[in-house]
């Protein structure tokens, strides 16, 4: 009810929902409780209540494995250069388990166990990122080889010009094949024109207000600003981004993800209408190497709720959600966690809506690719008629990369 309470007290005659992932069953909760001041609806990667996304995950997540192997499978170049690769995934997740390798952290110099259903815990959640979707078969590939460590993801942005994310969208903005002419223009710009830069390619400032540059000052024990300044010069980028998340964003020994609200929530509202019993019976035709490794986290969840001791939600929280307000409906064809299916079964309840598949994109369209910001903008400037999704139709599976 917060929401409802909130938009109340601000008193807004109308407002948008936006939600991705869990967000999205919270907006159509509220949609389902609160409709009267909702104007429209976006959701992106649907995780709707009438699903029993327990007794589902394992298979879902195997679906979409499928897709990768049948999309390298299907494209020329993918095949020819990882041949077999679904069988060979499967081969070397069975003799892990059976016999696990133990390798040296090329990195730490810590010896590691690797097992079969790390790698498969592994996948799983490569698959939610749509940067890295490309990069999967030739990782694959090199697990198979007993290359753990390998990262194609920084070797191929290399081999694009180098640079990390923020580094390639400025490039792609600005048309610049590499850092250097990149970092050339940069150096041209005033601080207000790269400010003015910044925000329009990635809509917030790219300083820190007085309030913040205070916090950091307050937080290091800096009184003195120029000492403050090169102190952040000096840091190494992972060191400056643990920094920045650690004062703004969670950090070391903050979850940003509650633990506790989690349990709260899906221990009263999906556990109940689950059961192991049905997750056991959905493993039937996985192969038995990995489905080890995807049921592992679903048994977890029953673990943790068996211990949680919250009273199960009432029927309706296991129900569709029914609604004629104009919502969009996203999904990433290949999202392991929320898939297309999902994005589908909330869009057959509500009469006016719009479900779009990217073909891809892994787990949240709306911050992955420009095409699905593009519909969604669209859709917000008038939700009373079906947004432009001509873009959808440029775009293909991923460009597997070959190393």
């Amino acid at each position: 009810d917060d929401i409802a309470d909130l938009a109340r007290a601000l008193n807004l005659e109308a407002y948008n929902l936006f939600g991705v992932s869990y967000g999205t069953r919270l907006a159509l909760t509220v949609l389902r409780d609160h409709p009267e001041r909702v104007r429209s609806v976006i959701i992106d990667a649907v995780y709707p209540p009438h699903v029993n996304s327990l007794n589902d995950q394992s298979v879902l997540a195997y679906n979409t494995f499928e897709t990768l192997f049948a999309d390298c499978a299907a494209d020329a170049e993918c095949a020819a250069a990882f041949p077999n690769l679904r069988q060979r995934f499967y081969d070397l997740v069975a003799r892990l388990n059976a016999n696990p390798d133990i390798v040296t952290d090329p990195e730490t110099g810590e010896e590691l166990e690797i097992n079969g259903d790390a790698l498969v815990s592994n996948l799983f959640d490569m698959l939610y990122d749509t940067s890295i979707l490309a990069y999967l078969p030739a990782t694959i590939d090199a697990w198979t080889r007993g290359d753990y460590f390998v990262d194609y993801y920084a070797e191929g942005s290399a081999a694009d010009g180098g640079g990390d994310d923020f580094e390639q969208a400025l490039m792609e903005y600005l048309g610049f094949d590499n850092v250097d002419d990149l970092y050339d223009y940069i150096d041209g710009l005033s601080d207000e024109e790269y400010d003015a830069l910044w925000e329009e390619v990635f809509g917030e400032s790219a300083y820190f207000s007085e309030e913040e540059e205070q916090a950091l000052m307050d937080y290091l024990g800096f009184t003195d600003y120029d000492a403050f300044v090169d102190y952040l010069d000096n840091l190494s980028d992972e060191e400056y981004n643990l920094l920045i998340e650690e004062v703004f964003g969670g950090g070391e020994g903050i979850d940003g993800d509650s633990e506790g609200m989690f349990n709260s929530v899906e221990c009263s509202e999906e556990v109940p209408f689950n059961s192991m019993e049905a997750v056991q019976q959905s493993l039937a035709g996985i192969p038995e190497a990995i489905a080890q490794g995807l049921v592992f986290t679903v048994e977890g969840t029953f673990d943790d709720c068996a211990k949680w001791n919250v009273p199960p939600a009432a029927e309706s929280e296991n129900q569709p959600v029914v609604s004629d307000v104009p919502t969009l409906v996203l999904s990433g064809r290949y999202d392991p966690i929320t898939p297309p299916s999902w994005g589908q079964a909330a869009a057959d309840y509500l009469s006016r809506s719009y479900h779009f598949v990217f073909p891809n994109t892994g787990h949240g369209a709306v911050d992955s690719i420009p095409c699905a910001t593009q519909i969604a903008l669209d859709f917000l400037n008038n939700p009373q008629q079906p947004p432009d999704s001509s873009c959808i139709s440029t775009l293909t599976p991923p460009d597997f990369y070959i190393p």
